[in-house]
């Protein structure tokens, strides 16, 4: 296989096989890293190729574990930025937090836009979270009111529930 159009595919260790199968899809080798855990269970990533000036995606969704895959993702972002990416797109097929969207009650937090907040600092060009169907081993379903109104306010924006949403930083 090839790079399709300069673009660099990256996955973290949450869904591996679904950004195979996107690479196979768009006939182009996933892009070269090494996901990997230190004995007291933090996360270390490291790119093995050159990323400079690419347009990179990064597929990560945040199913259970959601702590974990989101910082896996975190990290992930922040190592591309320092390796100076042209644009990094994180592809999130399950957007964990997305429950809690709204303020319903007091002294509670609005952890959707936390988290949407959080992954824009690391200079992070887009993210789309899909939020019609999620990966296989991630059997939450997201409810409805994670695409409706109470997101206005946030960066991400949605049409419908089977196109993605998309934020842009």
């Amino acid at each position: 296989m090839g790079t399709t159009g300069g673009i660099k595919i990256f996955s973290g260790s949450a869904h591996r096989t679904l950004a195979q199968e996107i690479c196979h899809e768009l006939s182009c080798d996933l892009g070269k890293a090494t996901n990997a855990r230190f004995s007291d269970g933090e996360f270390n990533f490291q790119i093995e190729e050159n990323v400079r000036g690419a347009d990179c995606f990064l597929i990560q969704p945040t199913c259970p574990p959601t702590d974990a895959y989101l910082m896996e993702l975190l990290v992930m972002l922040d190592a591309f930025r320092r390796s100076s990416s042209a644009r990094i797109t994180a592809v999130l097929p399950y957007y964990g937090y997305g429950r809690s969207d709204k303020k319903d009650r007091p002294r509670v937090p609005i952890s959707a836009k936390l988290v949407a907040n959080r992954t824009e600092r690391p200079s992070l060009a887009r993210a789309t979270a899909t939020l019609a169907a999620p990966p296989p081993t991630c059997s939450v379903v997201v409810p409805s009111a994670a695409r409706t109104t109470s997101m206005r306010d946030s960066p991400i924006t949605s049409t419908s529930s089977a196109t993605p949403c998309l934020y842009h930083a």
